[in-house]
């Protein structure tokens, strides 16, 4: 079996993106066949829930799967290295400013043309406001929560009559 060649920018079909995956999946007692077809499953699961990004006329950027690939983490010691040699994505580690010192590390995925950058853009400012909506919310329930907590809290210190 000869092996392809991959090039940035390269696009995969459905296909051809089990095949590169099932290739690097086979376990013991696998045929192509079936490590094709568990392969495909994953690819379409993770496609559909918006892990792997992908273009529904095109397929999949070979650097967008590969790093896709590369980021299962149930896979087994030594996974990523089978993706070796092909065009993969730059991957950045940052830490997270939160008010909670936290060890959480993130990594970002460049998107691999400028119309997937401004979708991306779209998509995180639209869960930013979700998230700056919310918090609001919580903010002023908070305070009513406070509010309620005091005059309890004074009633409570009041003198009684009896």
């Amino acid at each position: 079996m000869t092996q392809r060649t991959y090039k940035h920018g390269d696009m995969l079909n459905l296909s051809d993106a089990a095949k590169l995956f099932a290739q690097r999946d086979m376990r013991s007692g696998d045929n192509l066949r079936t490590a094709e077809g568990r392969a495909r499953a994953k690819i379409k699961y993770d496609a559909k829930n918006g892990k792997l990004p992908n273009d529904k006329d095109k397929g999949f950027l070979i650097e967008e799967f590969v790093g896709w690939a590369k980021s299962l983490t149930n896979m087994g010691d030594g996974w990523e290295a089978k993706f070796n040699g092909l065009p993969s994505v730059r991957r950045f580690f940052f830490n997270i400013d939160c008010p909670a010192p936290t060890l959480e590390t993130s990594i970002v995925i460049l998107p691999g043309t400028l119309e997937k950058a401004n979708e991306l853009i779209r998509q995180l400012q639209a869960k930013l406001d979700a998230s700056e909506e919310e918090n609001a919310k919580l903010r002023r329930a908070d305070e009513a929560r406070k509010a309620i907590s005091k005059t309890n809290s004074n009633s409570a210190k009041r003198k009684r009559n009896l």
